[in-house]
């Protein structure tokens, strides 16, 4: 079996270097499939590209690669530069800010695969832990709003790594080029009965910049806007 992990990058240059080091570290521990981890340079205007490059040559791994989109259109729209042209059996994504060490995606998966039936149809997802008191309030009100546009109950919904099999992308229309991703995932997932799985990760404070999501007020305050926007079209899982 086959896993691709892309994480999408967008200014991220002091990250880099810690990143890409603390998957060379654990990429090999993977048991019984192979995992690939590709980042992906979203239109950065700042020197992630060439951290990346040198990074992953210093890595010396050939399962670490990079490719860049030249144009920032987009968290989503990035991430699916890599995605669609990936041939593995499960595919995914993570987030580049180094808010949880990949050792424990490794070892989740090791377990889930292992009992993963021939053929079975997953999605799975992050459970992030030890976060503040402000950030467990606004995520269970998204929660909360999207289970009122339909019906589903979602909980953490932009919690990373999100890894499922890559049938569940098949016959996608209008997939949201932001971070209404996360949310168009989970949906779609529900909606084809694919089997849910947690894995619970301890996750830190951002040692460099601030998120690019919902980290900050201002940033909370975009993304209800955005999902709101998202939810008022009556398609928004196809």
């Amino acid at each position: 079996m086959k896993v691709e992990i892309f994480i999408p990058c967008f200014n991220e240059e002091k990250n880099i270097s810690l990143l890409v080091s603390s998957w060379a570290k654990v990429i090999d521990k993977s048991k019984g499939y192979n995992i690939f981890v590709t980042f992906i340079d979203n239109g950065s205007d700042d020197l992630t590209k060439n951290e990346l490059r040198t990074s992953i040559n210093d890595s010396k791994n050939s399962k670490l690669g990079t490719i860049t989109k030249d144009n920032n259109n987009g968290y989503g729209s990035g991430i699916m530069f890599g995605v669609k042209e990936s041939s593995a059996d499960l595919v995914g994504w993570a987030h580049a800010d180094l808010q949880f060490d990949p050792h424990q995606i490794i070892e989740n998966l090791n377990d889930i695969i292992e009992n993963l039936n021939k053929d079975e149809e997953i999605l799975i997802v992050g459970e992030r832990l030890n976060r503040s008191l402000i950030d467990i309030i606004f995520t269970k009100g998204m929660s909360f709003v999207v289970c009122l546009f339909s019906r589903i109950y979602i909980r953490d919904i932009n919690s990373q790594p999100k890894i499922f099999s890559s049938s569940l992308l098949k016959n996608s229309n209008k997939l949201p080029n932001d971070f209404n991703l996360d949310l168009h995932i989970f949906l779609k997932a529900r909606k084809l009965n694919y089997r849910i799985t947690r894995i619970r990760l301890s996750f830190k404070d951002r040692i460099f910049e601030s998120a690019k999501g919902g980290g900050t007020i201002y940033g909370k305050i975009k993304l209800t806007f955005s999902v709101f926007k998202y939810l008022f079209n009556k398609n928004f899982y196809d």
